[in-house]
């Protein structure tokens, strides 16, 4: 095997294995973006919601798909009931018209308090 097809050439070690380059990657610790705790690229479980590749624990990854369902439920609940609440309150006790601002306050408000009663990630 040739000094260019060992990976990470530069750091060699004799109490360390050599790998080729492909093991050498998939061999290689990496932390996972949940629990920043490192693990081995090649057990690691993926989860890509936009732009980067993020590499988790398959426990860490069942966590963060845990909370996302549990954000997407509170906001399911408490938007459109806080903007009931409002157009209900405000059109009921102040003006009828003044519904139609009590119900994006309201829906604003749900949306607020969701994200404060979220699992933090």
């Amino acid at each position: 095997m040739g000094s260019f097809e060992i990976f990470d050439a530069e750091s060699i070690k004799f109490q360390k294995p050599l790998y080729c380059d492909t093991c050498g990657r998939e061999s290689k610790p990496v932390p996972c973006h949940h629990c920043k705790i490192d693990l081995v690229r090649r057990d690691a479980a993926t989860f890509d919601p936009g732009s980067g590749e993020r590499l988790y624990h398959p426990e860490c990854l069942r966590t963060v798909l845990l909370q996302q369902k549990v954000s997407k439920g509170l906001m399911v609940f408490l938007i459109p009931f806080l903007a009931w609440i409002g157009y209900s309150y405000l059109g009921y006790y102040v003006h009828p018209y003044m519904g139609f601002v009590g119900a994006p306050l309201g829906g604003f408000l749900g949306w607020w308090l969701a994200g404060l009663m979220a699992p933090k990630k």
